[in-house]
């Protein structure tokens, strides 16, 4: 009688804010000499103190988006950019955070100002990760070590909260970030070593991914029904100027969903997680609170792991 092989674990890293904590600014700020602080804060008047780790809000009033360039479009790109983030950082202080702030907007039918913050958060996040190159350094070491070879393993997954695209800069060190270019004939599609959704390739099955980011991506942009770029291709990011330029110019705000707003992307979103979470037996939650606005889908999904009937721990 032939030894059954051992089945291997089907491993799902659930990920929050804190996971790219070393690089980018939690939902909230945390500060250490003053426990009592209830909201994310941009700069409370009476506590100049900065916070032991910036949230959000604190971030965008104190960004700068830094490009030393001499270029007086590229000035005034930055100007405006600089402005829309201190104004959504003193709007956010007023409701606790940037989420709840977004909240409201959806609640009170204010979608163009939803989609102006989305926009800047975008823009944010893709100059934070391009022009300043923020860098988690946690996950290429964490990558080295569940990698055996130069492919990412197949019985690892990785749903995420976050809007970052930290996991697969760090994976950029194992090869080239996907790309797409577009002729009079279609395109041709580069992916990257970590098939992820949403990604450059609109019309892609998306069968086989090893990484979904439950509320978008940040620094994408929508070109028609059938495309997308990214400022993390090379023609748009290989200079300070050519980020700022795409981060402008282009529509910033369509590939951001937050949990609460009903939207087509969840409901699509989610044929793909239950496909991908299929048969894991291990979940491990890195940076993630568990927030009340994220609570059904995380209780979509939790609910479909128990369904599954597999998973057999969880590590917090």
């Amino acid at each position: 009688m032939a030894i059954e092989e051992v089945k291997k674990e089907k491993i799902l890293y659930y990920l929050g804010a804190g996971a790219s904590a070393q690089a980018l600014p939690l939902a909230r700020s945390i500060w250490k000499n003053k426990p009592d602080m209830i909201g994310a804060g941009a700069i409370p008047d009476d506590f100049p103190i900065a916070p032991e780790i910036n949230g959000l809000a604190y971030e965008l009033e104190k960004f700068t988006g830094f490009v030393n360039s001499s270029a007086h479009k590229e000035d005034i790109y930055l100007e405006k950019i600089q402005a829309a983030g201190k104004t959504l950082a003193k709007l956010a202080n007023d409701f606790g955070d940037v989420d709840t702030y977004a909240k409201y907007l959806q609640i009170t039918g204010q979608h163009d100002k939803l989609n102006d913050l989305k926009k800047t958060l975008s823009q944010y996040f893709a100059i934070k990760q391009t022009i300043h190159e923020a860098r988690d350094k946690r996950y290429l070491p964490w990558l080295v070590g569940i990698m055996n070879n130069s492919e990412f393993p197949e019985n690892v997954k990785i749903l995420s909260w976050n809007y970052d695209s930290q996991v697969q800069l760090a994976a950029m060190n194992f090869g080239d970030n996907e790309d797409i270019q577009y002729d009079v004939t279609g395109y041709s599609y580069q992916p990257s070593m970590i098939s992820c959704y949403p990604n450059l390739e609109a019309s892609a099955s998306h069968s086989n991914l090893s990484l979904i980011h439950l509320n978008g991506r940040a620094g994408f942009s929508s070109l028609d029904k059938s495309g997308r770029e990214s400022v993390f291709q090379k023609k748009n990011c290989n200079s300070k100027e050519a980020v700022l330029n795409f981060v402008s110019e282009k529509e910033m705000c369509s590939a951001l969903n937050f949990a609460w707003e009903k939207s087509g992307y969840h409901s699509r979103l989610m044929k793909h997680v239950k496909h991908m979470i299929d048969e894991v037996t291990i979940v491990v939650v890195i940076g993630y609170s568990f927030p009340f606005f994220n609570r059904e889908v995380d209780k979509q999904i939790f609910e479909q792991l128990i369904a599954n009937n597999t998973l057999h721990k969880i590590y917090f």
